[in-house]
């Protein structure tokens, strides 16, 4: 099987500039939560990116990347 037809969905976690985010806690158990809840549905992987305190109160991205989009369909269902 190729990758050509994996899916990758972006979320997006905003604030006030200096609001306070524990990117520990986010990274440590928010992360490990969700694949084990997603990846039965075909969650292959996720990752979290914290962007520059000075871009538009953005606080964390997640990258979730799904097998498919059937498997999208059924996270979200």
């Amino acid at each position: 099987m190729t990758n050509d037809s994996a899916v990758t969905v972006y979320v997006t976690y905003e604030g006030e500039p200096g609001a306070r985010f524990d990117r520990a806690y986010y990274v440590g158990h928010h992360l490990p939560l969700v694949m084990r809840h997603w990846s039965h549905y075909g969650l292959t992987g996720v990752a979290a990116f914290f962007p520059a305190a000075e871009q538009a109160g953005a606080l964390v991205i997640c990258e979730c990347r799904f097998r498919d989009e059937a498997s999208v369909d059924a996270a979200f269902a």
